[in-house]
């Protein structure tokens, strides 16, 4: 259903953006200001988070490949991890999908504790995670 003017804080076409945003229509996201009350600095407690670990490293000989004090990911909204090749991105979301097990630390999703719980029991549960390379 097409919006009228009087849905737009400023005009503007359907789907917002710079052009307009809508206001308490079909098409307002809620996960849109979920962070607005949080502190902007890192580490800050974040509204419903759906996952969260708490100092989890991972060590592989002597290089410290993860090590993490907190990390909370807010339930509907777009999280993204960005580094250099070699950072850990990888080995960070083996450790949280349970492909791989933190030397430390803990993982909960969903209020619950998941540290060193199998990939295919998380999946069940809901978390589920895709690989870059799509073979077999």
């Amino acid at each position: 259903m097409p919006a009228s003017d009087a849905d737009y804080e400023r005009g503007g076409t359907a789907g917002g953006g710079a052009a307009g945003r809508l206001r308490d229509t079909e098409w307002d996201n809620p996960a849109e200001h979920a962070f607005d009350d949080c502190l902007e600095q890192p580490g800050s407690p974040k509204p419903s988070p759906i996952l969260v670990a708490h100092n989890i490293e991972r060590r592989f000989g002597g290089l410290i490949a993860v090590n993490v004090d907190t990390l909370e990911i807010q339930a509907g909204a777009i999280t993204a991890l960005i580094g250099p090749n070699g950072a850990g991105k990888t080995t960070l979301f083996n450790l949280l999908s349970g492909f791989d097990r933190p030397d430390m630390g803990e993982v909960v999703f969903e209020g619950e504790r998941v540290t060193n719980v199998a990939p295919h029991v998380l999946a069940q549960r809901g978390m589920v995670r895709t690989f870059q390379l799509t073979k077999v």
